[in-house]
């Protein structure tokens, strides 16, 4: 179950889960919605979602942890497009976040056909790419292969860091050029 709260000074509509729009009499509004979160990726099959797979959705989603993989993808991909000039595919990404299973939890359950399997796969990662476009951190464009890219977070946290790396870096070196500075005196002087 999630329960999702939402306070904000934004206009205070809601779309509800059941598609109907809900007004609060003020701009502070709270929503609780029942929500089994595999629900997204996992339906139409019988039975519940793997555990692991419901458990690793959760990490890329869900806290602390979700933030890192996010930045963890958004690095991957500014150096993939740096590398080749285009941006890796959905698969590509995962590969690179899950070496060890290939990009995968684990295996889907025996028992599920083909079509059934690669759809799961591509919805599983979708809505964590989903989730990760959400906080800015990368971005797409529908319908276009290999268009993943870094997104606005990523770049303003970038900027900031270049900005600090090269403030840093001038400090560094203006200090050295006031020691050679004060040598210089000394050496003038006599002293």
């Amino acid at each position: 179950m999630l329960a999702v709260i939402c306070t904000c000074a934004a206009p205070p509509v809601v779309q509800v889960a059941s598609r109907e729009w809900a007004r609060a009499s003020d701009h502070e509004w709270m929503v609780r919605l029942a929500f089994d979160s595999s629900s997204l990726w996992w339906h139409g099959v019988d039975g519940e979602a793997p555990a692991v797979w419901t458990l690793l959705f959760a990490a890329f989603t869900e806290g602390d942890s979700a933030e890192d993989w996010a930045l963890a993808a958004a690095v991957y991909i500014a150096r993939f497009r740096r590398r080749s000039g285009r941006g890796p595919t959905f698969s590509e990404l995962f590969e690179h976040l899950l070496p060890d299973t290939a990009g995968l939890p684990e295996p889907l359950p025996e028992g599920m056909s083909f079509a059934r399997r690669r759809q799961t796969q591509s919805e599983f990662r979708r809505h964590v790419a989903i989730d990760w476009r959400r906080r800015g951190l990368i971005d797409w464009d529908h319908r276009v292969t290999r268009s993943l890219r870094v997104g606005r977070v990523f770049r303003q946290l970038s900027r900031e860091r270049q900005l600090l790396g090269s403030a840093q870096r001038l400090s560094a070196a203006s200090k050295s050029v006031r020691l050679i500075v004060r040598r210089t005196r000394e050496d003038v002087s006599g002293g």
